[in-house]
């Protein structure tokens, strides 16, 4: 039952990352963001609407 969690969350986590990096990207391009600064304006968003 342990793995299956644990798999679980390393599934669910990749994931999100592939998700995230649509807004990352567009906002990269074009805004003319750092990568750095666009994810972490992705994340302060993710985290309000959460």
């Amino acid at each position: 039952m342990i793995a299956f969690f644990v798999l679980a969350s390393v599934a669910a986590t990749g994931a999100v990352l592939s998700l995230m990096e649509v807004p990352v990207v567009i906002l990269h391009e074009r805004l003319g963001l750092s990568r750095p600064k666009a994810t972490l304006l992705t994340i302060a968003g993710l985290v309000l609407l959460g």
